[in-house]
């Protein structure tokens, strides 16, 4: 009866980090929606062994055994997987914006400080620019991936775009040293 608990507490909780959030994009949503069902099953289907619980033989306690894992291997061990990339993958958007935003204030910067004539500046900027749109080209198939449901390569996508999203940032910090150079050789 513990471990039926613990196995309904552990569905139950991953329902819940799906279900808080709210969003504009119906794609997302009917994601949203279809991983709340699943999980919905999946706590059905563990309310139902744990009422078997309370009267099996020892023969019955086997079988409730092999069936719960079979339904964890089979359903709820893929479901979940799929769970976790939707949080991450929900997690990864304000990231993508944040570096967005950065690269603007960096060609705003550049403005300012009347440095967009620079070529060493203007080659080091086309670095994070480059890996900003790589980065937000995987975020945007692994979006597309969860929306088509063909995730086996969703988390490769989303480790993909954090790589390019990681990259931009040390680009940044290369781009900010070669401007304090430039500043300080004027």
């Amino acid at each position: 009866k513990i471990i039926v608990d613990c196995a309904i507490r552990e569905a139950a909780l991953l329902q819940a980090k799906i279900g808080v959030f709210s969003f504009r994009d119906e794609n997302i949503k009917n994601i949203q929606f279809y991983l709340v069902g699943e999980l919905d099953r999946t706590l059905s289907f563990y309310q139902l062994q744990k009422s078997r619980v309370e009267r099996v033989d020892l023969q019955s306690s086997k079988d409730l055994a092999r069936n719960m894992r079979d339904w964890r291997k089979d359903f709820f061990a893929p479901i979940t997987d799929e769970a976790i990339d939707f949080l991450i993958w929900i997690a990864n958007q304000d990231l993508f914006k944040a570096a967005e935003k950065r690269f603007s204030q960096f060609s705003q910067a550049l403005i300012n400080l009347k440095l967009t004539e620079d070529k060493d500046i203007l080659t080091l900027l086309q670095k994070p620019k480059s890996n900003l749109e790589q980065a937000d080209n995987a975020n945007r198939q692994a979006g597309f991936s969860f929306k088509s449901r063909g995730g086996t390569s969703t988390p490769l996508l989303i480790k993909t775009s954090l790589e390019h999203l990681s990259e931009a940032y040390k680009n940044f910090y290369d781009l900010n040293e070669m401007i304090k150079i430039k500043i300080l050789s004027r």
